[in-house]
């Protein structure tokens, strides 16, 4: 039996990485025969750096960035094909776990370390750069960001705005003149973890916003300051970003970049799929079986969710899928339609959130124990009634 492990992260509690380790260990401890091929993958946010250089090799470098609130921290990210390729998440210097739960406010966080990285990156010569845009505490379109690059975003009466979204409400014009000049010459790729767009009810705002931290009276700021973004963008651009699917990800950034960076907006699951070959594995390989998963598979995970994607690959290729995670809510049926052909819980008794996540390594293997053991004995039954029915020993069905 030859089985493929590729998961996202059990966000805040296994990195894929590990959930492929600890997959491995129990696949084979109930199935010594099984082969495992392991792929951690991860769909723009958290472990899309680990992801891979798991997979590609390379180079973890770190540089000194503004973290959402404008303090100084390191922040890292990855090198492949010898350095001259970048891979950068914007969590790693923008990300809402950067910031304590009672001072998250997505009218003031600001994007601009994640610009700090793209811009250590093109002065160390990389000229492809891979931004996974999934985790950010920011809700400024990816303006201090690009501020960090040269960008200036000036009033009506041409003075600087300042950084995070309160700074789009003043916002006029975006002058591109001083901008970093590798940026001309450089290929940028964003791994989009959503399709939202830009604006409007399923917009970066209105979807977005409360998880970031803001209260209801701010969500028509918020949502202003976007509109005043992709009127500057279009003024500077000639292009309207507000409604391109994915580009209210990472709080508009994958709009912003879109338009001023040229960047080409692919969902996580594509840019893995390129960058790792996964079709190719399938062609490569007889897979048996796939199990992948996630924390939790929600209405999120059928818009374009790296889980849901590699069902429908696997699906293409005739190989059935087991989806793990802590929870499925309501959608199971929807899941099973999308080519999870099998969903499990690593849940096995009632519990608090808290619990499920602090005991999830265990709660994984446990799951993934059952599941092959399930399997292998299932297969032993069927054998020995191939058997029987050889040898003539099966009952004759009454009529």
């Amino acid at each position: 039996m030859k089985i493929l492990v590729a998961p996202d992260s059990f966000k805040g509690s296994i990195p894929a990485v590990r959930f492929c380790e600890i997959a491995a260990k129990a696949i084979t401890g109930a199935a010594p025969g099984a082969e495992v091929v392991a792929i951690p993958l991860a769909d723009g946010g958290e472990g899309t750096v680990d992801s891979i250089l798991y997979a590609l090799g390379g180079n973890r470098v770190v540089a000194t960035v503004l973290d959402p609130l404008g303090n100084e921290i390191e922040a890292g990210y990855g090198l492949i094909d010898s350095g001259a390729c970048a891979v950068i998440e914007v969590a790693a210097a923008s990300g809402l776990p950067l910031v304590p739960e009672q001072a998250r406010n997505p009218l003031y966080a600001t994007s601009v370390g994640t610009g700090q990285l793209i811009r250590d990156a093109l002065e160390r010569g990389c000229r492809r750069v891979i931004i996974g845009l999934g985790g950010s505490a920011t809700n400024d379109g990816g303006a201090g960001a690009l501020q960090a690059l040269g960008y200036e975003l000036r009033d009506w009466k041409g003075r600087t705005v300042g950084y995070g979204a309160k700074g789009l409400l003043r916002l006029h014009e975006i002058r591109a003149h001083a901008a970093h000049p590798a940026i001309a010459e450089t290929e940028f790729i964003l791994a989009a973890d959503v399709d939202n767009p830009l604006l409007g009810p399923q917009g970066a705002t209105a979807i977005f916003g409360p998880q970031k931290g803001a209260r209801p009276e701010m969500l028509p700021k918020l949502e202003r300051g976007l509109e005043l973004w992709a009127q500057a963008l279009r003024g500077v651009t000639g292009v309207d970003v507000s409604r391109t699917p994915g580009g209210g990800a990472a709080g508009g950034m994958g709009a912003g970049f879109a338009a001023l960076l040229g960047a080409d907006l692919r969902t996580g699951f594509a840019v893995m799929d390129e960058l790792m070959g996964l079709g190719r594995r399938f062609d490569e390989h007889a897979f048996d079986l796939v199990i992948t998963g996630e924390g939790q598979f929600s209405a999120q995970s059928l818009r374009g969710k790296l889980p849901v994607s590699l069902a429908q690959l696997a699906s293409r290729h005739g190989v059935p899928v087991v989806g793990i995670s802590g929870d499925s809510g309501d959608i199971d049926e929807a899941l099973r339609n999308a080519g999870i052909n099998c969903l499990a819980s690593i849940v096995d008794r009632p519990m608090s959130l808290g619990e499920a996540m602090n005991n999830a390594e265990a709660m994984v293997s446990r799951a993934i124990f059952r599941l092959m053991s399930t399997l292998v004995t299932g297969a032993q039954i069927g054998d020995r009634l191939v058997a029987a029915g050889r040898a003539g020993n099966l009952p004759e069905r009454k009529q």
